[in-house]
Formats: structure tokens, C-alpha cells, sequence
């Protein structure tokens, strides 16, 4: 019974601490972001909430077509439509996007290549996704995210491939 007397004392300063520095350091967040040269994005952070793809897709089928109508020659509204499409199991709608996104990306942009290179190992197209990741790695050799892509599926293909016995 004592132990929880304890316990109990020890949770209320836990608390009392982080509502104190919480409060302390929220009237201050202006001074920090100003005076450590902090983006908003990065000092806003925390009071960001987690949203779904479903509640922001039809903004950003919008916003693509918008881009789009602007200045039809633009890779990354087809990329941001096959996203969305993905998220939508529309698959040949999304993969129609993503091929038109890489005839019409630029020499250095690799994000068509990455994300068409992810849609295709999603979907079980493993030489032809790592393909597109081969190419991205080419024009971003030191790039953390195209190396990371693929490595999952290599070792699942190579498990797959062990276990039926190629």
C-alpha cells in the first residue's frame, strides 16, 4: 500500500514538471524560433495532427489539375494524382500517372522514378521497380530514400525464392 502512496507522488511530479516546462516554453517558442533561425514547419511540429489520405485527396486531385491546366508539361502533379490514386486501389488510373509523370520529368527529378519505382514493387513488378530505382540512383547516388526502397523487397524476393527452392 505504501508503494502505491509512492507511485502516485512520483506520477503528480512527472506531471507537474512537463505541464511546467510546457508552459514555460510555449510564450518562449517565438524567441526560440527567431533566435536558433528554426522554420515555422519545424517549431509547429507538435500540434500537427495525423490526416488521412481519403480526407485530402480530393484537394489534391484539385490542386493537381490546377497545376496542370497551368502549365501541362509538369511531372509532379501526374506523381501527386498516381498517389492518390493508389490510395484509392486505382491502379491503372495511377499507373497511367506515374508513366506520364517519368515521360515528362526532368533529367535530375528522380520522384517519378521513386514513386512509380514503389507502385510497381507494391504491385509485385519487382525487376521493373527496382529498375526505376537503378535509374534514380544514377542521378541520386547518395540519396537515403533510394537506396532504402528497394532493399525490403529484395530480401523478401530472396526469402520467397530460398523457400521454394530456385
Amino acid at each position: 500500500m505504501n508503494n502505491r502512496g509512492v507511485i502516485v507522488v512520483y506520477i503528480l511530479c512527472v506531471w507537474f514538471v512537463i505541464s511546467f516546462v510546457t508552459n514555460l516554453i510555449g510564450p518562449l517558442m517565438p524567441v526560440i524560433i527567431h533566435d536558433f533561425g528554426l522554420s515555422l514547419a519545424l517549431a509547429l511540429a507538435p500540434y500537427f495532427k495525423p490526416i488521412s489520405s481519403i480526407e485530402v485527396a480530393s484537394e489534391s486531385v484539385s490542386a493537381a489539375r490546377t497545376a496542370l491546366r497551368l502549365d501541362s508539361s509538369l511531372a509532379q502533379p501526374h506523381v501527386a494524382l498516381g498517389i492518390v490514386y493508389c490510395q484509392a486501389y486505382r491502379w491503372d488510373s495511377a499507373s497511367v500517372e506515374f508513366q506520364k509523370a517519368l515521360e515528362l520529368r526532368s533529367p535530375d527529378d528522380i520522384e517519378p522514378l521513386i514513386q512509380y519505382g514503389r507502385f510497381l514493387l507494391f504491385k509485385g513488378h519487382i525487376a521493373a521497380g527496382l529498375r526505376q530505382f537503378l535509374i534514380a540512383r544514377s542521378t541520386e547516388p547518395v540519396s537515403a530514400v533510394v537506396r532504402s526502397w528497394p532493399a525490403p523487397k529484395l530480401t523478401t524476393a530472396s526469402k520467397v525464392g530460398t523457400s521454394s527452392g530456385r
